[in-house]
């Protein structure tokens, strides 16, 4: 089950992604050459701290309303129940939840944290709320949208769980929510939202803001959590078809006698608000000509087939007015037992249909052939002494059903270079260096193979090292393992189906930490990567400011790494470094008020204490908006060039 099966209810409206731009640039980090002015906005070609240094992390939820909702026991919307007419928001009692990349050096996997997701009443009530299972995006898509004024082109899909669900309703009163908690196991919720028109460019009335599509629907135990184990539409190379269409998932769903598709993230828009660009008439139809045993396609992109070759299941209305909005991009057609019977091993495909013949927009994967990882993204904390193993989960499917016996191929990536570095034509960049990650290659062990079971599902088993500091100003290492199904092209996987691994340096704390020698490095850090601390809250490299607001920092320290009050909002520190700031922070005399002791420790030289203009930029001038051109590049702009080129390079691929 997915937020694609019925029972299933459609929102849509805006997000805000409050992200603080200064750790975009992973020289930012390094504490011994850090200057004020990388808190400063961007000011022409000179980045400084990009285009939001003062942002807070925070993602929320805004004006969001629940479009459509349909039930699997009527098969049509269920307009006139109450949950028809919810809007959709965040928690009314907590702050919001947070996006978080996982490293300056990988941009490419960011994760919302803390998040509350709430279905609320007219009157303000909570009808339903529960807790997004933290996740990552995927399938971004660069170039989705045509240039305008938000500067953002990009477009990409949060599919993860609702748990702790906490129904408001009594039974009966729903019978929309009373099916779709029905159909349900454990109290969680499947979740996608796919997010775009995103504006990075502060002279825009939106800055920060960009609009969302939603659906919540049916979650089963067992089934992948970030991804959907159906059928996947695939463009044949470079990501995205001649029309600008790009991944797209499907579930085939013979029992309800439905196919569902989403276009939610594929097809190509116009402006920030999701206007769809006109690419013809489309239709989802299975084509009879099956794939070949070689593994080549039957039909392939872009070929031009008669109509007899084709079986249409229903036409996609994606030109109508707010179209995308309206649905979330899930189109459900229906499907008789001829199609269903056709379709069991035939490829679902996008045609436009002109005449007697059919041109094939976008196709399933060859073979119909799938395997993702769910638990894409890890952190792990490695000690000196010993090796720590970690697992990442693996489904495997072929037309939609779990394949079993199939091997899945791993290999870790070679060292990369030059990543988490700002574009190549600031005039003034910062002066640290970029460090490599990747090294040392032996601290992550991954078998080079591994096979599925029954249920299609396998794990890969990691046995991990301390990296030992490689990256020098900057704690941890980053570590990318590739993969691929055998049988299936790799070009029709989407570049970044990778793992990525945050592996955390190992650090022996101090019996009695001070603040000079171990706990100001640590805090002065995120001071100078979020000054929105200092400008509202506590200059973290101050040892006076620390000390009054000790009691709040130790709060927020302690918090869960999935609590929204959790520091550092990077979700980068290593357990044992945090539980030396608590030590420190806790640690009190005989009467009960805390130590906090000074240092430095008997023998240790003090480091030179930053001057005041040095340990914070003044306060931006005027609306603290940056001077650079409209459409500033973001970034994962910039980092999309030197992800791709080092994956590639990885892959031992050259296209």
């Amino acid at each position: 089950m997915s937020a694609l099966h019925l029972p299933r209810l459609v929102f849509s409206g805006d997000f805000q992604a409050d992200v603080s731009t200064v750790n975009n640039d992973v020289r930012h980090y390094d504490t011994a050459t850090f200057e004020p002015r990388f808190q400063q906005p961007a000011s022409g070609a000179t980045r400084n701290g990009w285009w939001n240094p003062s942002g807070s992390g925070a993602f929320r939820l805004i004006g969001c309303a629940v479009r459509s909702v349909a039930s699997r026991r009527t098969g049509a919307p269920g307009d006139e129940d109450p949950v028809a007419t919810c809007s959709v928001s965040g928690s009314p009692s907590s702050v919001s939840g947070k996006l978080v990349d996982l490293d300056p050096q990988w941009q490419m996997a960011s994760e919302i944290w803390g998040l509350t997701i709430r279905l609320v009443d007219a009157r303000g009530g909570t009808v339903l709320e529960g807790s997004f299972e933290p996740a990552p995006f995927r399938d971004i898509h660069f170039g989705r949208q045509s240039s305008g004024p938000n500067g953002q082109t990009a477009s990409a899909v949060y599919t993860s769980r609702l748990t702790g669900l906490r129904s408001h309703l009594p039974p009966g009163r729903s019978p929309f929510l009373d099916d779709l908690l029905a159909a349900s196991d454990d109290g969680t919720l499947a979740v996608r939202l796919t997010t775009f028109g995103y504006s990075t460019n502060p002279r825009d009335p939106r800055f920060t803001l960009g609009r969302v599509v939603g659906a919540l629907g049916p979650a089963r135990r067992g089934e992948p959590h970030r991804f959907v184990l159906g059928r996947r539409l695939a463009p044949a190379e470079d990501g995205v078809t001649a029309a600008n269409l790009t991944f797209a998932d499907a579930v085939v769903d013979p029992e309800a006698g439905l196919v569902t598709l989403d276009l939610g993230n594929a097809l190509p828009i116009t402006d920030p608000l999701g206007t769809t660009a006109d690419i013809g008439p489309l239709a989802l139809a299975v084509l009879r000509t099956p794939d070949r045993p070689d593994g080549a396609a039957g039909v392939r992109e872009g070929d031009v087939v008669p109509l007899a070759d084709v079986l249409v299941l229903g036409r996609i209305d994606h030109g109508s007015p707010d179209w995308l909005s309206r649905t979330a991009g899930i189109v459900d057609l229906a499907l008789d037992e001829a199609a269903a019977a056709l379709a069991a091993d035939r490829p679902l495909a996008l045609v436009s249909t002109v005449g007697n013949g059919a041109q094939v927009l976008l196709r399933e994967t060859t073979g119909g052939l799938l395997a993702r990882a769910d638990n894409l993204v890890l952190r792990v904390d490695a000690p000196s002494d010993a090796a720590v193993p970690a697992t990442v989960r693996f489904s495997a499917a072929r037309w939609g059903r779990p394949l079993a016996a199939a091997t899945i191929r791993t290999r870790l990536a070679p060292p990369m270079s030059g990543l988490g570095g700002g574009p190549g034509n600031d005039p003034d960049p910062p002066a640290a260096p970029i460090p490599d990650i990747g090294v040392p290659q032996e601290a992550v062990e991954a078998p080079p193979s591994i096979v599925t079971d029954d249920d299609g599902r396998a794990e890969l088993s990691l046995t991990v090292h301390d990296p030992g500091r490689a990256r020098g100003y900057l704690d941890g290492q980053v570590y990318v393992i590739t993969y691929s199904l055998d049988g299936q092209a790799s070009e029709q996987q989407h570049r970044f189906d990778v793992v990525v691994l945050h592996v955390r340096d190992a650090y022996a704390a101090p019996a009695h930490p001070t603040w000079v020698d171990d706990v100001r490095p640590v805090l002065v850090q995120y001071g100078d990567l979020y000054p929105i601390m200092s400008r509202r809250l506590v200059d973290l490299g101050d040892y006076d400011a620390v000390r009054e607001h000790a009691a709040i920092i130790e709060l927020a320290f302690s918090r869960p790494l999935d609590d929204p009050n959790h520091m550092p909002v990077t979700r980068e520190l290593s357990d044992a470094r945090r539980e030396m700031l608590l030590a420190w922070l806790r640690d009190r005399n005989g009467y009960g008020e805390r130590r906090l002791v000074h240092g430095p420790r008997p023998g240790a030289a003090a480091p030179a204490p930053r001057t005041a203009s040095d340990s914070a930029a003044a306060p931006p001038s005027d609306d603290g908006r940056g001077t650079g051109d409209v459409g500033e590049i973001g970034g994962k702009a910039v980092a999309l060039p030197q992800a791709l080129e080092q994956l590639l390079r990885a892959a031992g691929r050259d296209d």
